[in-house]
């Protein structure tokens, strides 16, 4: 809970100092180009990506494949489409990065060793 007030009080600092840093150096018109760039390029990413993902679900468990990576993978789908619907460079950054594949496969073993360590605290229960 803490870390989640930290993160709405530090983000938007962040990105203001960043949208202005990138302003002044490259000017207004360059950095709100920019910032509409990489929306569309997010936008585009989450609905091919997101699309994909939904799509792998099913066969991974009509195959009786562990679905696991899939359910990892489509959250963090979901994390990178909002923050990518978010203005700004940062959040546009850490969004792009959610769904690309090679920098997801980065953040899933982190997600993975987090929801571990929630259910050997009994915080998440899985039933069978």
């Amino acid at each position: 809970m803490k870390w989640i007030i930290l993160a709405v009080l530090l983000i938007p600092i962040t990105e203001l100092v960043l949208f202005l840093t990138v302003g002044k150096a490259i000017g207004v018109f360059w950095t709100l180009g920019l910032i509409l760039l990489s929306g569309v390029v997010g936008i585009y990413l989450v609905k091919s990506v997101g699309i994909q993902a939904f799509k792998d679900l099913p066969r991974q468990i009509e195959r009786g494949e562990h679905p696991a990576n899939t359910v990892v993978d489509g959250v963090l789908i979901g994390i990178g489409a909002v923050l990518v619907l978010l203005p700004g460079f940062l959040t546009d950054a850490v969004g792009i990065s959610l769904l690309i594949r090679p920098t997801r496969q980065l953040y899933r073993p982190v997600i993975n060793r987090f929801i571990q360590r929630k259910i050997r605290k009994g915080n998440i229960v899985i039933v069978r």
